[in-house]
């Protein structure tokens, strides 16, 4: 397989979010959505034939920023989805399946251990597998029949993380081939969000460790607008996962909250809008997705709780004291949830699934990638 490909639009957008050059392009999606840095060349290689792939993808096209990962959960491909999944997001994943379906065993073996493939994850992919063979809906599985299934389930995991990639079924190959398929998906998404929405650059500041700020000069309002990053651990169920081979590492996340808004008159923050992400990368991307729209429409924009303009004709930011909800908001840019989207993790860190409708951005400013990592993730 050739190691090259052409610079196209969408990759070179994602190139210039990140901030890298094509040699450290897989490290940069991996640290963004939060996934150990693979070493081995062929599992790079793999990456990066995937992402050449969705560089193919039109723009405009994603529904949600999950669309690759809701699309690799599906059990059939070819099955029309509700909310629908774009088409060529699952010709994307059908290509996924094509590059792994040309992986041997111990390939197999080698990319899971490199993609720190998770317990949760698998047990995912053994569920589609057993819905498959039993035809078992997803809403049954609580009777007496989903309870062997889950036994089943169970059983079909500990064989794959106790046993080595030579002794391995036909089950346990598909098994691995489609928690693969989630985990490119997951990737995947990263970098289809990256090439998709602009963002506006801001200057970072770290005045604490673990936290990070950044301001933004607003026309007709005094105060500027402020952002802010914090880390905080990840809710308990989301805080550790186990990797499924051996040596059975536990990876440990935390949980990068953002919020944007101005002080008020007494000094307090008044937060207008905020999210959570998995990566101080992603949250940084979504602060700075997030900054335009609101700057866009300054004038007309209405504090949360007090319904106040934020920007005043006499420049004062507008007081957020009561608990009243804007009803005038308007829908900002980012983020816009899409029906039925929700937010799930297999892997256990939070991710939020909310995406931006700026559309693709032609004329990018270049965040740096060296924003300092605080997560106590352990690879």
């Amino acid at each position: 397989m050739s190691d090259g490909f052409a610079l196209v639009p969408r990759r070179l957008l994602s190139l210039r979010a990140l901030g890298v050059t094509e040699a450290d392009l897989v490290d940069a999606v991996c640290d963004f959505v939060d996934y150990a840095r693979p070493t081995d060349s062929a599992v790079r290689l793999l990456l990066l034939q995937a992402f050449t792939r969705l560089d193919m993808l039109p723009g405009n096209v994603l529904r949600t920023i999950a669309d690759l990962s809701d699309a690799a959960e599906m059990d059939n491909l070819s099955e029309e989805h509700i909310p629908s999944i774009p088409g060529p997001v699952i010709e994307a994943v059908m290509y996924f399946d094509v590059l792994l379906s040309r992986l041997t065993a111990d390939e197999l073996y080698t990319t899971a251990q490199q993609m720190t493939l998770t317990q949760g994850t698998a047990t995912v992919a053994a569920l589609g597998i057993v819905r498959e063979e039993s035809e078992l809906a997803l809403g049954t599985l609580s009777d007496d029949a989903g309870y062997g299934h889950h036994v089943r389930i169970g059983e079909m995991t500990a064989t794959l993380g106790d046993h080595g990639a030579d002794q391995w079924s036909s089950t346990d190959l598909a098994i691995v081939r489609r928690a693969l398929r989630m985990n490119l998906a997951d990737l995947g998404d990263g970098y289809l969000r990256l090439s998709e929405w602009g963002t506006r650059q801001l200057n970072w500041r770290q005045p604490t460790p673990g936290t990070w700020s950044a301001e933004d000069s607003v026309k007709n309002a005094h105060q500027p607008l402020e952002a802010r990053i914090e880390v905080r651990p990840a809710p308990r169920s989301q805080t550790a996962v186990t990797e499924l081979l051996p040596p059975h590492h536990v990876r440990r996340h935390s949980d990068f909250q953002w919020s944007i808004g101005w002080r008020v008159s007494n000094d307090r923050f008044c937060v207008y809008e905020q999210g959570h992400e998995s990566s101080v990368f992603a949250a940084i991307f979504a602060v700075e997705a997030t900054i335009d729209p609101v700057v866009a429409h300054v004038a007309t924009l209405r504090m949360p709780l007090s319904h106040e303009l934020v920007a005043h004709d006499n420049g004062d930011v507008g007081d957020c004291s009561s608990n009243a909800a804007s009803a005038s908001r308007p829908l900002n840019a980012w983020p816009a949830r899409a029906p039925g989207s929700g937010s799930c993790d297999r892997s256990g860190a939070s991710r939020s699934r909310n995406i931006g409708s700026s559309g693709p951005c032609s004329t990018w400013d270049t965040p740096k990638w060296t924003a300092p990592r605080s997560s106590t993730s352990e690879r």
